[in-house]
């Protein structure tokens, strides 16, 4: 499509060029296709109106445009629409190694601006440098005040405010590792509440983030500090409540933050959850002492059930009037696969309750936990799913995602096939801890289908068909092949190993013995996509860890070989690591007999039963 955009402001034209540039739009006044107005309006959301090659969108902000852009691209003539909420954003993880590099997030940025995403968030622990603290962020990736003003910048162009997501009290496990910093925490990664050192350090924190985000809305953690009170503090004052340590922490960051008239969001699961464990508890009443002004988040990834969130809202909205704001997710933090189907579900029924609650502000979280293995952009049917959700309460339209990535819904949708059987309703990452769990311990053996890895041998046929036509996101399929490719041979390899151990059959042994050397080159194929995918979405700080993790892996196989080939030829009687008695897996958070349920998400727990770290 070529375009001739007829209006002389600046500042739109700048967000013409960039959405022009992400759909493959042509910006000329020569020949166009279209000839595109814009007015301004009042009135939120936007209006598309086409008459032959005349065009006009009417909009209210920068946002409204771009989704309007989005709209006129895909062959609409007659739009009119609005978001359901005040602010509806996306928060990228830069804290689990994967830092989105420059490009990355403004690509997000742009990609999200034309869904109709207002609100970007970068959520960063230690991952933001500080002057005087050489250790924050160190090899790391940590951005620069140049970086984030950058990204700041580039998001007030297009209408997108960009937010800081700080950790203020727990979660700082990085900075635990450095004597430097022992004396500011409590107990495990949990700062030490009331000590002027670390009112100092979160002012430092503060102070470098109002030097890059123009936003007056900070979002300041404060989540699952369950321990809190309980480490130094304890020693120091006394037992009290861990709300009471909470709220003389509030107080002071408040004391710190109002220096520089900031609004401020946190995390609400230490009150929610202590208070009522997320269920309805119809009557009760504000009892926790949170300074006015703090807004406070309910999140919930999992549930699919709209009338829970219903129950919860009214609970919270008792404890805490209408400063309740929500945040669900699109799930990519358990492995290198993503949940998008799973997550969409969670989406629908979470924003249908926030819209009839009248909540005002939704955000979409993309964790990474572990190592951020999963792309960033492997969630973008989910991220779709939710905008639709939002402005027209269904997933139609699918043609505006094929207009946006190149690719049809329902063939991007196949980044979730590695792990996913058909079942919407479950999340399972068997494919991490399939790929990292010991190939002669076995110890997942028990809750393996017969014949599993051809599920994953037909999955990489079929990605590698819909990859072809990934375009620009072909290395994101590319990762996921490799991994099932990989798995086609190691998923059920223990249990093969076993099985042909405890017959004696030796034809079978050196038949796996061999299979390792195939296994050897996948897993360093493998390596390679996950390399290319790595650079192209991170910078390389924390790549050092899939490189250990797959060399290991590498490694230990070649080993299991050495093994087998002397227990073939007769070096050794007997191979003492397969006779050990194998017993039913233990350690699923959800189902010890479902494969599609099993969650375990911990390398550390998953390659070795021995002590990792």
């Amino acid at each position: 499509m070529r375009i001739k955009f007829v209006n002389k402001d600046s500042e739109l034209k700048f967000v013409f060029e960039e959405d022009c540039k992400e759909l493959g739009i042509k910006a000329t006044d020569k020949n166009p296709d279209v000839i595109l107005c814009a007015k301004k309006s009042e009135e939120e959301g936007f209006s598309l109106e086409r008459e032959g090659k005349n065009a006009c969108i009417t909009y209210c902000t920068k946002v409204d445009f771009s989704r309007g852009i989005l709209h006129l691209a895909s062959g609409k003539k007659h739009v009119k629409q609005k978001s359901s909420f005040k602010e509806f954003g996306y928060m990228l993880d830069v804290s689990r190694n994967g830092v989105g590099n420059i490009e990355t997030v403004k690509k997000l940025i742009r990609v999200y601006s034309l869904m109709g995403y207002n609100l970007f968030g970068l959520y960063m622990e230690d991952t933001l440098c500080i002057d005087d603290e050489p250790y924050f962020g160190y090899m790391r990736g940590a951005y620069t005040k140049e970086e984030l003003r950058e990204i700041n910048d580039y998001g007030k162009k297009l209408g997108v405010e960009v937010r800081p997501y700080l950790e203020l009290l727990a979660h700082l496990n990085q900075l635990v590792n450095y004597v430097d910093y022992k004396p500011f925490f409590d107990c495990t990664d949990i700062l030490l509440v009331g000590d002027e050192r670390t009112y100092a350090l979160i002012e430092k924190i503060i102070k470098r983030c109002t030097e890059c985000f123009d936003t007056k809305v900070f979002h300041i953690g404060l989540d699952e500090a369950y321990l809190v009170g309980r480490g130094k503090y304890l020693d120091l004052n006394g037992y009290e409540d861990k709300t009471t340590v909470m709220s003389k922490h509030i107080y002071r960051i408040k004391e710190i933050c109002d220096k520089y008239d900031l609004k401020l969001q946190m995390w609400g699961d230490m009150y929610f959850k202590k208070a009522y464990g997320y269920v309805d508890a119809k009557g009760a009443q504000t009892e926790y002492d949170i300074p006015e002004g703090i807004e406070l988040v309910y999140w919930a990834y999992e549930n699919q059930d709209k009338e829970r969130y219903d129950k919860n809202f009214v609970s919270f909205k008792n404890m805490f009037g209408d400063r309740i704001t929500f945040a669900g997710g699109a799930k990519k933090w358990s492995g290198f696969v993503p949940c998008n189907r799973f997550s969409m579900k969670v989406g629908k029924a979470s924003i249908d309750s926030s819209k009839e609650n009248n909540i005002e502000s939704y955000l979409v979280t993309g964790w990474g936990d572990d190592g951020a293995e999963c792309s960033p952009f492997s969630t973008l049917p989910c991220l779709f799913a939710d905008s639709q959700y939002n402005y027209v309460g269904e997933l139609n339209d699918k043609d505006l995602f094929e207009t946006l990535t190149g690719m049809k819904f329902d063939d991007f949708i196949a980044v979730d096939n590695p792990d996913f059987r058909g079942d919407d309703t479950k999340n399972s990452n068997a494919t991490k801890y399939l790929l990292y769990c010991d190939p002669m311990y076995g110890v997942f053996d028990s809750i393996i289908p017969d014949k599993f890895s051809e599920f994953y041998a037909k999955t990489a046929k079929k990605l590698k068909e819909i990859g072809s036509k990934a375009g620009g996101y072909k290395y994101v399929f590319n990762t996921l092949i490799n991994l099932c490719d990989l798995l086609s041979n190691k998923a059920d390899f223990s249990v093969r190993l076993h099985k042909a151990y405890y017959a004696k059959d030796s034809k079978k042994l050196t038949e796996l013995s061999e299979e390792i050397t195939t296994i050897i080159q996948k897993i360093r194929t493998f390596e390679k996509s996950v390399q290319k995918q790595w650079m192209t979405d991170y910078k390389p700080f924390g790549y050092e860890i899939q490189n250990i993790r797959l060399g290991g892996l590498a490694n230990r196989f070649r080993y299991v070989q050495k093994k087998l080939y002397a227990y073939l030829k007769g070096q050794i009687s007997s191979i003492e690591e397969l006779d050990a008695k194998q017993v039913k897996a233990g350690l699923l958070w959800r189902s010890d007999s479902d494969i599609d349920k099993a969650v375990i998400n911990n390398w550390g727990v998953i390659v070795s039963n021995c002590v990792v770290l």
